[in-house]
């Protein structure tokens, strides 16, 4: 994740870490103001959310009434946003934390462009950007979080997408098991990527 936020360009490297290890929606970390960001940088609040329709932007709440939220981040994250609100972030509080070099909104289409070539850059297989979010549910999931936990953290209002991440970090549990025992046997077992096409397609945009 390290290499492809490093291929994007240095504005947008913290967004990439903030999306994968946070697990905000686009919408909800484009929309995040420097007034939003506490404790220096450990915690993302979230209460906001931006998209383009109609040749207009719309700011509303959250995807979800349990959108809106306090997220902690990792500490290299928090770091990195600590670097990149001194870089490129204004002082004013309503500054925009994740914005263009005009300082306006970040147009989803623009940001599914600049992933698509870091992607290639690091020699991934396709992914979209919204895959981002599914890592950051994966890995929160990995880490024995409960279905409660995992709801409060993605923003979700319902137990279905937090029990699918849960499920994939069981299967991947499985499969390191597998691995350690081909280790002892002397076989090969590959692991495989811990999240499935299906389970990424259940939980798509939630």
């Amino acid at each position: 994740m390290q290499a492809l936020a490093a291929a994007v360009p240095n504005r947008y490297g913290a967004l990439v870490l903030v999306l994968a290890f946070g697990g905000l929606r686009f919408g909800e970390a484009t929309a995040l103001r420097r007034s939003d960001i506490l404790d220096d940088g450990a915690r993302l609040r979230v209460e906001r959310s931006v998209r383009y329709v109609g040749g207009r932007w719309l700011i509303g709440e959250p995807k979800t009434d349990a959108g809106r939220r306090i997220v902690t981040l990792p500490a290299v994250v928090a770091d990195a946003l600590t670097t990149h609100l001194a870089r490129f972030v204004p002082d004013a509080p309503e500054a925009l934390v994740f914005a263009t070099e005009s300082d306006h909104y970040l147009a989803r289409s623009n940001w599914g462009q600049t992933f698509r070539r870091a992607v290639e850059a690091v020699g991934l297989p396709p992914v979209r950007p919204h895959e981002l979010r599914h890592t950051g549910a994966t890995l929160a999931a990995a880490t024995g979080a409960t279905t409660k936990e995992l709801m409060r953290r993605m923003g979700h209002s319902s137990p279905a997408a937090a029990l699918i991440y849960q499920h994939a970090a069981d299967e991947r549990d499985g499969e390191i098991a597998r691995a350690l025992d081909a280790m002892l046997t002397g076989s090969v077992v590959p692991i495989h990527a811990a999240q499935n096409g299906s389970a990424r397609a259940a939980a798509e945009n939630r």
